[in-house]
């Protein structure tokens, strides 16, 4: 059997905008792309990805939606060929890594509250080792 040689390669890249001048909404968008790679007796043809997100950020900074997806045109499918005894194998691996997120985040309570702070009972050899 022979051995393939070769460069393994991945170019990303992740990008995040600002939509507005308070700072209250964004844009996220990202992409990556696994050039054509070589393992031992495998050849991997390229492959890549595109996500994308957003965020708004209301009520004071109290209240955080975020909508996010990844793997958008599901184009994370790896084709990989294996010669083994003058026979071509073929397969192709998806992991299912295509998925929506949304998530909302609500900020309960008063965050103005006064903390007292006690020293513990080794304050002493903390001052003597300067910690």
């Amino acid at each position: 059997m022979k051995q393939l040689e070769g460069l393994n390669s991945t170019v990303s890249t992740s990008n995040d905008f600002v939509l507005n001048k308070k700072n209250t909404l964004f844009l996220n968008f990202g992409a990556q792309y696994t050039f054509k790679s070589y393992s031992g007796v495998t050849t991997t043809n390229p492959y890549g990805s595109i996500t994308a997100g957003f965020k708004a950020v209301f009520l004071k900074g109290n209240l955080v939606l975020t909508i996010s997806g990844n793997d958008l045109l599901r184009s994370e499918r790896p084709m990989m060929m294996t010669y083994s005894n003058g026979i071509r194998q073929q397969y192709i691996n998806y992991y299912d890594n295509r998925n929506v997120k949304i998530s909302m985040v609500y900020k309960m309570g008063n965050r103005n509250l006064r903390v007292n702070r006690r020293n513990a009972g080794n304050s002493e050899e903390r001052e003597r080792t300067g910690k």
